[in-house]
């Protein structure tokens, strides 16, 4: 089609949905357009648009795009993109596809700093593709493009996209040899124009898994040549910085084996204890019978932080729903079996309108165009609050570094001191997240519009925010519950027996608030930075003249951030996976100079 005649038209109804001439991309064989069904505006689609021409001037073409077609009809998984629908006009061969709200991978990664994710982001991506591929060898279908720009994101959740180069390998096989694919991401057997099998995929599985933990591809070249050369004799290297963990280094290590025979299977990987222990729920533990119920409730409190430490935009694959047809494919088979002559001259009749109702289009799409601003806000509203309930949760994430310290006898302060610390932490947490529910349950707030938090209650993201923080508010409660008996108990009888009058004041103020109401006051704020300001106090000497253990080190550095949580965690997009790798994985001597800098800056206030 030339430039003239792709400016030419504006909208065109093709079978159940409307296609608008709004490139949204271009795929291997043709633009991507964006398209509604006809049965409901509001349903969106991408709309693959393949030239007739390009496809009768081309074998080869023709048997890419029904393998594409014939592929995506056989799978179905919430991690690849669904095809809904096949039709042909005069000019084009059109695939209606799942529309997917939030872009892709490529993009996602070039908004992270380094280009980069943290470790548990890049995993839970990783996740989303290998239940992908799960379904994928089901039907032993192999892809042969992975790359970024192929793994779409929409709601939470990373899709395998692009199905252009795959196919599906027969009994009776012999090893695939055409070289298609992206080569940075190819396997070498295939830079190498010799024999490969579904290990292509792990390889590329492996490139991009690599690419977001350390912002690069383990191998580049200047050409295809080139880049063969450098992945034959140069060994695979991890980059010093940023550290990631042994488990995943070894993973990669399997799956970027340069020999097919060597590497890593999908069998293997579907087995492997990052993919197959994250599906069972770390909670199903049942703590230890010989624990008392504080150090049950400790247990659990880890496990729980383990599994939900940080909140964000990405959905954990274990909660995902299984996929069945969705609302537009079962429209469409309801329309196919209830085809008739008459809906037939009626289609036509609708086709004649739809072309000479391009306003109406118009108006259509700038009310769809209108809904994802809204949902841009949606999730605007739904990062603040994940944001907010994130920083609860660093309260309780150094709950847990203070008791294993202190377990440890790494730790070593007075016991009235460990327990007034950790519980009011705790009630803090508990404060905000109390605090969040509450925010939830407005019927309108300050900051946002009416329109748009009615739109935001009404949403998914919604639903499963007010789910996340009830369970959260459930967990922390049970915790508080078994840590407020114990801490009443070690202060009162610490007070029962301190001589000093100084420490008895302090003592008798904090068994002020060693109650069960969570209303932040300036009674607990005060006594709250209080208690945080004395532990600083008390490790500082060993901190300034001796050579702490780095967890003690790392505890000061968190204590300092719950003084004022808000002034390092300044905005809502905050990286807080991020934030907990750079600080687990500092150096020793950085963190003391982060700690130090720290008391200096609060010494000239």
């Amino acid at each position: 089609m030339s430039n003239s005649e792709e400016k030419s038209w504006t909208n065109k109804k093709v079978d159940h949905f409307v296609v608008v001439n709004n490139v949204l991309g271009k795929g291997a064989f043709g633009k991507v357009y964006r398209g509604f069904c006809v049965e409901d505006e509001n349903k969106l689609v991408a709309a693959k648009a393949i030239p007739i021409k390009s496809i009768s001037d081309s074998g080869k073409m023709l048997e890419l795009i029904k393998r594409e077609i014939a592929i995506l009809q056989k799978v179905s998984s919430p991690f690849i993109v669904s095809l809904y629908d096949v039709a042909r006009t005069s000019n084009n061969l059109y695939m209606f596809l799942e529309y997917c709200h939030d872009g892709d991978l490529k993009e996602y990664l070039k908004k992270k700093e380094g280009k980069r994710l943290s470790e548990p982001e890049a995993l839970i991506f990783f996740r989303h593709i290998v239940e992908g591929f799960k379904e994928l060898q089901k039907h032993k279908i192999i892809h042969r493009d992975i790359k970024p720009a192929n793994i779409m994101l929409s709601n939470g959740i990373a899709k395998i996209s692009d199905f252009g180069f795959s196919r599906v390998v027969e009994k009776d096989d012999p090893a695939l040899l055409s070289r298609l694919g992206s080569p940075l991401y190819m396997t070498p057997q295939i830079l190498d124009g010799v024999p490969f099998n579904f290990k292509c995929d792990v390889w590329s599985v492996g490139v991009v898994f690599f690419e977001m933990l350390y912002g690069t591809t383990p191998w580049i070249g200047d050409s295809q040549v080139k880049l063969l050369q450098n992945i034959k004799s140069i060994p695979l290297k991890f980059p010093e910085n940023p550290i990631r963990s042994k488990e995943v280094k070894d993973l990669l290590r399997g799956m970027l084996k340069v020999k097919e025979e060597e590497r890593m299977s999908w069998e293997e990987i579907f087995n492997h204890p990052l993919i197959k222990d994250y599906t069972t729920p770390a909670l199903a533990k049942e703590p230890a019978p010989n624990k008392d119920d504080l150090e049950q409730s400790v247990s659990l409190n880890d496990n729980y932080i383990k599994k939900n430490l940080v909140a964000g935009y990405l959905t954990n694959p274990d909660t995902v729903q299984t996929k069945g047809p969705d609302a537009i494919q079962q429209n469409i088979l309801k329309k196919q079996e209830q085809q008739t002559t008459s809906s037939t001259q009626q289609s036509s009749q609708m086709t004649s309108k739809m072309e000479q109702s391009s306003q109406k289009v118009n108006e259509i799409v700038n009310k769809q165009k209108e809904n994802e601003q809204t949902r841009k806000n949606i999730l605007k509203i739904n990062e603040y609050i994940l944001y907010e309930r994130n920083i609860a949760f660093f309260s309780n994430f150094v709950i847990q570094k203070l008791i294993k310290a202190y377990n440890d006898s790494k730790l070593q302060v007075p016991a009235d001191l460990y327990f007034r610390i950790i519980f009011s932490i705790c009630k803090y947490q508990n404060m905000q997240l109390d605090k969040m529910n509450e925010f939830l349950n407005q019927s309108k707030t300050e900051g946002f519009s009416e329109q748009v938090w009615q739109k935001y209650k009404e949403s998914t993201e919604y639903q499963t925010t007010v789910k996340l923080i009830r369970a959260d508010i459930d967990h922390s409660k049970n915790f508080f519950e078994e840590l407020f008996k114990k801490t009443k108990d070690v202060v009162t009888h610490s007070f029962n027996k301190e001589t000093n009058k100084d420490k008895q004041e302090v003592l008798n103020k904090f068994l002020g608030i060693i109650d069960k109401t969570f209303t932040l006051d300036n009674k607990f704020k005060s006594i709250f930075k209080a208690t945080l300001n004395e532990m600083i106090e008390t490790l500082k000497p060993q901190i300034i003249n001796g050579k702490p253990d780095k967890e003690i080190l790392v505890i000061a550095r968190y204590l300092i951030v719950c003084n004022n949580p808000y002034l390092e965690f300044k905005i809502s997009s905050f990286d807080f996976n991020k934030f907990y790798e750079d600080i687990e994985h500092i150096s020793e001597e950085e963190i003391r100079k982060q700690v130090l800098e720290k008391f200096n800056q609060k010494a000239s206030k």
